[in-house]
């Protein structure tokens, strides 16, 4: 049984806006709040550990197929890989 993501939160991450935890109701809406942090960590030691370790493909392969979460991963992606080099 695949888990329904809440609307609000398809729209609110991509827009940059603050989310509630409180809001979050399933695994999958919490995997989509740990891709958000990639876009709030400014350390680049981390940003290169998460990107050498692949914890976006990980988090990213649980989620569904949808246009909006995987536009979403990319643009949290192209973050992962301008802001440091390779």
């Amino acid at each position: 049984m695949q888990e329904t993501i809440s609307e609000s939160l398809i729209e609110d991450l991509p827009a940059g806006k603050l989310v509630d935890y409180q809001r979050l109701q399933n695994c999958t809406e919490m995997r989509l709040m740990h891709i958000n942090w990639i876009f709030d960590i400014n350390f680049e030691p981390t940003l290169r550990l998460i990107r050498e370790r692949n914890y976006l493909d990980i988090l990213s392969a649980m989620l569904p197929a949808h246009d909006r979460i995987q536009a979403f991963v990319h643009k949290a992606r192209r973050r992962l890989w301008n802001h440091i080099p390779p």
